[in-house]
């Protein structure tokens, strides 16, 4: 469980840095994925933008465990710091 975890933890990093890189703007639209097969654990994560919400589903499958599919809704907002770094900051209930 605890190899599951990281992973999805993992994907999430990832997905994160291209949201980074693609912002160009102070909104995103669409759905971005990652996904990330590790010897016996495979897990994709996505993020669906549309306004200000987001939706985060992570499906992950194991050999033992099987599949399985969770989803949060939420909000985001994108920040630009001083020195011109932008950063995203998400919030679920």
């Amino acid at each position: 469980m605890k190899k599951i975890l990281s992973v999805v933890l993992a994907c999430a990093l990832l997905v994160g840095c291209l949201f980074t890189l693609a912002s160009c703007g102070k909104t995103l639209k669409g759905t971005y994925s990652a996904e990330l097969d590790v010897a016996l654990a495979s897990v994709k994560v996505s993020y669906t933008f549309k306004g200000s919400n987001v939706t985060l589903t992570v499906t992950g499958s194991t050999i033992l465990t099987g599949s399985s599919t969770q989803e949060y809704d939420g909000k985001y907002e994108i920040t630009e710091a001083e020195d011109g770094t932008m950063s995203i900051t998400f919030e679920f209930e």
